[in-house]
């Protein structure tokens, strides 16, 4: 009977052994499980870390060759047949290490600057309301006066999340939202990580955000339609400071813009009341070819002469003028906006300019090419230009071995005297 015990014993004791054994095989099991799996994450971790930083890198690198190519810019002209704007092989595609990087650089004075823009102009941006313009005019002035349907700064603090009214120059084009009825919709269409790009998210209907018209196209707001950026150096296309009209003496108009001394006279005589535009110069009843050069008596500028000098002169000592339009760039929506919605007018400028290698050298060339009448003209003349300062410069690199995407979003002056300055920076994996 004791054996038998002993045996039971000793079969429950060999029982209780493996049962152990097999709970510590399991357990190892897991560890092992568990680490192989920690393992893996931190690899995956270790080479998103490293992705993050090639398409950092990449992303900055691609700012610096924007740099390198307005350096090799001429700068006297913009088009967009320059080296920046039609530039596919060096800005497209470019293979790096494990990844692929590509660089779109857009002319910032292509666009409507919303600093500048008078509220006609304004009312010709799609899903505008009058809400929206008087809002804009009322944010990017300097009182408390409201528009009549616009929103100043006790409307602005009464909100349930209030905030201040800035009165002053928007400073970037997200700060358009704090407008009253703004919305993200209006601002970036269906393109809310602005790469430019139709992605599948933004063709799939109401399935994931953005919400979009899954009509194979995309819509991408005011963002690529406007700015807060534009400006341009107070200069010539050959470096020189323009000659102000309104200040000139007539020695320095002789000199400075080679004039006979009967305009500079006449110019003299008729800055009483100041010059609002360098368009004042001309009117319906101005020549189109030089007179009498040789008399001592005021005489009106001719036309021809007038195109000459335009590049020359100037209005104001400042030494930079806001939102000026690069009528060699600018996008169609632009010129409608500028143009009181003629379309007819935005046509002949885009089919003029393409017939032209370097587009447009001048300004004045709207009015002697006879595609503006002068009056038309002159109501834009200061708001014109053939050169561009200011840039926008989107980067996006792609990882061979994840796909993971990294972006960046600069506004660049290439123009600035410290051989280029950065205005505004954003990276990430969206924006």
């Amino acid at each position: 009977m004791r054996k038998k015990n002993n045996t039971i014993i000793l079969s429950r004791q060999k029982g209780s052994i493996l049962i152990a054994v097999l709970w510590i095989t399991v357990l190892l099991i897991m560890i092992a499980t568990v680490a192989a799996k920690q393992s893996r994450i931190d690899s995956r971790i270790t080479l998103a870390s490293s992705d993050q930083a090639r398409g950092q890198w990449a992303v900055k690198g691609g700012v610096e060759r924007a740099f390198a190519i307005f350096d090799d810019d001429l700068t006297s002209n913009d088009a967009l047949d320059d080296n920046w704007s039609d530039n596919h092989l060096d800005c497209n595609d470019i293979v790096l290490n494990d990844c692929t990087l590509s660089i779109n650089i857009t002319d910032e004075a292509s666009k409507l600057n919303v600093n500048t823009a008078t509220k006609e102009q304004l009312m010709y941006l799609p899903g505008i309301t009058e809400a929206i313009a008087d809002g804009i005019i009322d944010w990017r002035d300097q009182d408390n006066d409201t528009e009549l349907n616009g929103a100043e700064s006790g409307y602005y603090a009464n909100l349930e999340i209030g905030y201040e009214i800035r009165n002053s120059s928007f400073q970037t084009l997200g700060e358009l939202l704090k407008v009253k009825d703004m919305t993200p919709r209006i601002l970036y269409g269906e393109d809310t990580n602005r790469n430019g790009k139709l992605d599948a998210n933004e063709n799939d209907g109401n399935q994931t955000p953005p919400n979009d018209n899954a009509d194979g196209s995309l819509s991408q707001g005011w963002a690529n339609l406007v700015t807060c950026y534009s400006y341009e150096e107070n200069k010539d296309s050959l470096g020189n400071n323009r000659t102000n009209i309104n200040e000139a003496d007539e020695n320095a108009l002789v000199n400075n813009l080679n004039l006979p001394r009967s305009y500079a006279l006449w110019i003299i005589e008729q800055r009483e009341d100041e010059f609002e535009s360098i368009g004042d110069l001309i009117n319906n009843e101005s020549p189109r070819q030089p007179q009498n050069t040789e008399s001592e008596d005021p005489q009106p500028i001719d036309l021809q002469t007038f195109a000459q000098i335009v590049d020359s002169i100037t209005t104001t000592n400042d030494e930079f003028v806001e939102g000026k339009i690069n009528i060699n760039t600018a996008k169609a929506r632009t010129l409608y906006c500028l143009l009181d919605g003629n379309s007819e007018k935005v046509r002949k400028i885009r089919d003029s300019r393409q017939m032209q290698v370097g587009g447009f050298t001048s300004i004045a060339d709207l009015l002697t090419s006879s595609i503006l009448t002068t009056e038309e003209f002159k109501s834009i003349a200061n708001q014109i230009t053939t050169k561009s300062n200011v840039f926008e410069v989107y980067c996006h690199s792609i990882s061979n071995t994840t796909n993971a995407s990294y972006q960046a979003h600069a506004i660049v002056d290439r123009t600035s005297t410290s051989g280029g300055q950065i205005l505004y920076w954003y990276e990430g994996a969206q924006f």
